[in-house]
C-alpha cells in the first residue's frame, strides 16, 4: 500500500509540475540465458510528457457523444 499511496503522490506532482505520465505494456522474448527457447518478458513502457506537447492527441468526448447523437449512432448520457 505504501508503493501505491508514494506513486500517486509522485503522479500528482508531476501533473503539478505540468506533466503528464503515459504507460502501456507490451511482452517482449527473451533468448539465451539458461533456457533453450525464448520466453515471454513482459515490459512497462512509460512516457512523461510536458502537457502542452503537440505529440499528444486530444480528443473532447462531450464533442464526440454530441456528434454520435445528432448521426443517430451514440447514446447520450
Amino acid at each position: 500500500m505504501q508503493v501505491s499511496y508514494d506513486l500517486t503522490n509522485e503522479l500528482q506532482e508531476l501533473d503539478t509540475a505540468g506533466f503528464l505520465v503515459f504507460g502501456g505494456r507490451e511482452v517482449q522474448l527473451l533468448e539465451g540465458g539458461d533456457q533453450a527457447a525464448p520466453s515471454s518478458w513482459p515490459v512497462a513502457i512509460l512516457r512523461v510528457l510536458r502537457k502542452n506537447n503537440p505529440a499528444i492527441a486530444r480528443v473532447d468526448l462531450d464533442e464526440m457523444t454530441k456528434k454520435e447523437a445528432q448521426q443517430g449512432g451514440g447514446h447520450v448520457r
